[in-house]
């Protein structure tokens, strides 16, 4: 199965105009400032607004494209148009479900727990490997990485993050 790449940019670049709304209604909820400066919600609203914007101007790319080649000739540009096969389309599904079931645990389980799990089963949704060094390699990337986050969101940015069962 085959689909058109130009249709589906439509339609993805709407699905992810959605979830930057969502993060920007989630980031007033966090809260955007408190008492001892950035809130929680100020890292999800600089986000938000990159992903809103950012996907307001793909849109408005894929839509103009889209119309122009079905003005030309809709029989042409559907032989000619590059395609996605359902297999790499179901790469992405899963990396969107993995980023959902992510932010649903964020309030349970903070924002650092989890983290380095998501980075690991995005790794593999990607590119399959199961060689030992690949996987230590991205699991020490993925620990490195979280401890980094950790140190500049809540050691010197000191945004108040939600606070896993272990207090990080």
């Amino acid at each position: 199965m085959k689909i058109e790449i130009s249709m589906l940019d439509v339609v993805a670049s709407a699905l992810i105009l959605l979830f930057g709304l969502y993060v920007l209604v989630q980031a007033w909820q966090f809260g955007i400032t408190s008492e001892t400066g950035p809130g929680s919600g100020t890292f999800p609203l600089v986000a938000g607004t990159f992903i809103t914007i950012f996907s307001v101007l793909n849109l408005t790319r894929s839509i103009r494209t889209h119309s122009t080649k079905k003005s030309v000739d809709p029989t042409d540009s559907e032989l000619d148009a590059p395609a996605i096969h359902a297999g790499e389309l179901g790469k992405v599904v899963i990396i969107v479900t993995l980023i959902a079931i992510y932010l649903a645990l964020f309030p349970i389980l903070g924002a650092f727990l989890h983290l380095p799990l998501l980075m690991i089963a995005v790794s593999l949704v990607i590119h399959w490997r199961t060689d030992l060094r690949w996987l230590v390699t991205i699991a020490a990337i993925s620990v490195l990485f979280t401890i980094a986050c950790y140190y500049i969101f809540e050691i010197f940015l000191r945004v108040l993050l939600p606070e896993g069962p272990f207090g990080f």
